[in-house]
C-alpha cells in the first residue's frame, strides 16, 4: 500500500476535501504543476487500496482533457490523475517532453526542408536547457516531463491511498508519445502498464522499458492524418524506411509505426514468435480488452511473453480521436494483468527528486 492509506485514506489538509468517494477537483500544490485528481466511488468502502491510472494529456491540453478517463473510472476501483504539462509560463500550449519531441538522435524526426516548422519550438524552456532551438523539428516542451512526474508520484504516494503495485500509464497524442519516454526511464519499473492513445514516437525513439518486461496495449486510428501508424512510402517526404510513416496532416513529421512499436515490445517482453503476432490475444477466461473494442482490428502477443507481458496492438476505423469505448478497453487491460511490485524508493535512492515551478 502507499504510505497514503496510513491516513485510513483522508488526504493532507492541503488537499481538497471531497464531500464523498466519486469525486473530482483540481489540485495545486507547491513546485508541482497543476493536476486533476478523481477518487472511484469505492475508495472510503472497499478496504482494499485501488489502482492508480495516470493520464496525460494531448498538445495544448487542458486539465478537462482527460474527462471520458474520469468519468468511466468512478465506478471502476481506481483513482485517477491527468496533470498538466509544461507550457513555457502560460506562452505557450501545454504538452510533454518525449518520444523524440526535441532534442535529437542523429536522424531527423520531421521533413521540413524550408524550415517552417522552427516557429514550433518552445524558445524560453529550450533556451534555459538547450542554449536555444536547435533544430527545426522541435515542437514541445524542453523542460524535464519525467522529472515532472517522479515528483508527482512521490506526492500522490505520501498523500493518497493506492496499490503502489498497480499504477498504470495512458496518453493521448502527445501525451501518449510521453509514455515512450517514461518507459525509457528509471520510472518504467513503477509502472504496471503503458497504454497510448493514438500515439507513436518519432523516428529513432521506438523504445521500450529496459529492466523487467512491462505490458503494453496500444491504440491508433487506422485513419490518422497526424500520427499515421502505417508506413505511407509514397508521401512526398517520406525516407524509405517501412517502420516509419510521415503525417499529411501537417506535411512533415516522422513516426515509427504501430507494427514497429509492437514489434520492439513483443521482443523485450520476450514474447514467443515476436516477429510474428497471432491473430487474437488469449484471455485465460477473463474479460478480454480487444472484445471490448468493438469494431477494432486487434493483433497480439500474449502467450509466452516474460512475466505475462502481453503486447496488444488495436487499430480503430477512426483518425486521430479517441473512442467513446477507450476506458473500458483500458480497464479490462489493467484487470488482466498481475500487480507489479513497486519500487519508488529504490528507483529514486539514487536521484534527487526535481521539483518543478507551477
Amino acid at each position: 500500500m502507499s504510505t497514503g492509506c496510513e491516513r485510513a485514506g483522508m488526504a493532507p489538509a492541503s488537499w481538497p476535501t471531497f464531500a464523498s468517494a466519486g469525486g473530482t477537483a483540481d489540485v495545486q500544490l507547491p513546485s508541482q504543476r497543476p493536476f486533476r485528481l478523481s477518487l472511484p466511488t469505492s475508495y472510503y468502502s472497499s478496504g482494499q487500496p485501488p489502482a492508480l491510472l495516470l493520464h496525460f494529456h494531448g498538445w495544448g491540453g487542458t486539465l478537462s482533457s482527460g474527462a471520458m478517463f474520469h468519468e468511466a473510472f468512478q465506478k471502476h476501483h481506481a483513482v485517477v490523475v491527468s496533470p498538466l504539462g509544461f507550457d513555457d509560463d502560460g506562452t505557450q500550449p501545454a504538452s510533454w517532453n518525449g518520444g523524440g519531441t526535441n532534442a535529437g538522435t542523429g536522424l531527423s524526426t520531421c521533413h521540413d526542408p524550408a524550415g517552417a516548422f522552427s516557429s514550433m519550438c518552445y524558445r524560453s524552456s529550450c533556451q534555459r536547457k538547450y542554449g536555444g532551438c536547435n533544430r527545426t523539428c522541435w515542437w514541445t516542451t524542453c523542460e524535464d516531463s519525467v522529472g515532472q512526474i517522479e515528483a508527482l508520484l512521490l506526492e500522490l504516494h505520501r498523500a493518497l491511498c493506492f496499490d503502489p503495485r498497480a499504477v498504470f500509464a495512458t496518453g493521448v497524442s502527445n501525451g501518449g508519445m510521453f509514455l515512450y519516454e517514461l518507459a525509457a526511464s528509471p520510472l518504467a519499473s513503477q509502472f504496471a502498464a503503458f497504454m497510448p492513445l493514438v500515439g507513436s514516437p518519432h523516428r529513432g525513439f521506438n523504445r521500450a522499458p529496459r529492466g523487467e518486461p512491462v505490458p503494453f496495449f496500444g491504440l491508433w486510428g487506422r485513419n490518422d492524418d497526424t500520427i499515421p501508424p502505417i508506413a505511407n512510402p509514397h508521401v512526398r517526404g517520406h525516407p524509405g524506411d517501412p517502420n516509419v510513416s510521415i503525417d499529411t496532416r501537417y506535411g512533415g513529421w516522422y513516426f515509427a509505426t504501430a507494427t514497429a512499436v509492437t514489434t520492439a515490445w513483443a521482443q523485450v517482453n520476450r514474447c514467443h514468435n515476436a516477429t510474428q503476432p497471432p491473430t487474437s490475444v488469449g484471455c485465460a477466461g477473463r474479460a478480454c480488452a480487444i472484445s471490448i473494442a468493438a469494431g477494432a482490428e486487434c493483433v497480439g502477443w500474449s502467450a509466452g511473453c516474460a512475466a505475462g507481458a502481453s503486447v496488444v496492438r488495436c487499430y480503430h476505423s477512426g483518425g486521430h480521436e479517441v473512442p467513446a469505448w477507450a476506458p473500458a478497453v483500458l480497464w479490462a487491460f489493467m484487470e488482466q494483468h498481475p500487480r507489479r511490485p513497486f519500487a519508488i524508493e529504490s528507483a529514486t535512492a539514487h536521484s534527487t527528486v526535481r521539483r518543478h515551478r507551477a
